[in-house]
């Protein structure tokens, strides 16, 4: 499997901006990030000129990085932490270094239906890449789904769920994590939450409930074949579905 087999990234993304004084609206778009102060063009910078993209948080400010060869532009993200998290995460994909990620497809992922490959997505292996799980020997990752965990109403953690041929476990952006030994889970159930409301990129969502409830993760899909790919590696007989 290659990276060349994968969908193509998302439309353009815009976020809110301070960029060397100056409020505006920083936006992913196809071939470059500009950066707009009302209709004026204040900014641009080519993907292909890029060697990284970073993004840290100092204080109560998020700030993201575009790293050159002769230096770094900072912008000072003014969404909310999750969605200037998501943003630095979709800007990630422009530069994502497809012969970094087929070398980690090679060596650490296994599927045995093509359905499978629509799970390995630009968008989840920038995830992947940018906080990459431990795997242990002579275990491969069968599928993985971006997701949410909430540990109560007001904390949550965005993260990758995986599968592989020994366990289950959340990889949280926050440092979040658990896990089940495949042969520890006895139930699974899938509640398609809204069978007609899909979000602006179309996806769908759903909850995936683990052992009555013991861990449940929201993910969401734009094609169902994922979720469907994902849960082969379960035993049939544990599954059920519920729709809304």
């Amino acid at each position: 499997m290659s990276l060349a087999t994968l969908l193509p990234v998302h439309d353009s993304f815009h976020v809110k901006a301070i960029y060397e004084g100056m409020p505006g609206e920083l936006v992913a778009e196809e071939k470059r990030m500009s950066f707009y102060n009302g209709d004026q063009l204040i900014h641009r910078t080519p993907y292909e000129s890029l060697k990284d993209i970073r993004f840290r948080e100092i204080g109560d400010k998020s700030i993201l990085d575009l790293c050159l060869a002769d230096g770094h532009i900072a912008f000072n993200l003014l969404e909310s932490e999750d969605e200037s998290e998501l943003f630095y995460l979709h800007t990630k994909e422009r530069i994502i270094d497809r012969r970094r990620v087929n070398e980690f497809l090679k060596k650490r992922v296994r599927v045995f239906d093509n359905r499978a490959l629509l799970m390995f997505d630009k968008e989840c292996l920038t995830w992947i890449m940018d906080r990459p799980p431990i795997i242990f020997e002579n275990e491969f990752i069968e599928g993985a789904l971006i997701g949410r965990v909430g540990q109560d109403f007001s904390h949550h953690d965005y993260g990758v769920l995986y599968i592989t041929n020994q366990r289950l476990f959340f990889n949280g952006r926050k440092g979040y994590y658990t896990q089940l030994k495949l042969e520890d889970i006895h139930h699974c159930l899938i509640i398609d939450i809204d069978t007609n409301f899909r979000d602006a990129l179309k996806r769908k969502s759903y909850s995936l409930q683990f052992n009555e409830g013991d861990f449940i993760v929201g993910v969401q899909s734009e094609y169902s074949g994922k979720i469907d790919a994902f849960i082969a590696s379960l035993d049939p007989n544990i599954i059920r579905i519920e729709r809304f």
